[in-house]
């Protein structure tokens, strides 16, 4: 997963005079990929909870689903919209 390291002008002005990448990278395993790839802000959490029921099976899924957004959303890499 390519994460940006500065949002701001400022921070992304630091990147540049002393050139060095906006980004990193994180290593997922295959059921993180999965749902990342689905985090676009277009999909609900439930119907990223129904694609992976259906591609992975049923056990552990929203226990999974619910611990790994709440980790994204502490480290800032995603926000949750009211309804999705």
């Amino acid at each position: 997963m390519k994460v940006i390291k500065f949002k701001s002008k400022f921070g992304r002005w630091l990147c540049r005079v002393f050139k060095k990448p906006n980004f990193f990278f994180v290593n997922l395993d295959e059921i993180g990929s999965f749902i990342w790839k689905r985090c676009n802000g277009k999909k609900t959490v439930e119907q990223i909870l129904e694609e992976l029921e259906e591609t992975y099976g049923e056990e552990k899924m929203r226990e999974r689903l619910y611990f790994f957004l709440l980790a994204l959303k502490k480290y800032g890499y995603i926000e949750f919209e009211e309804g999705k």
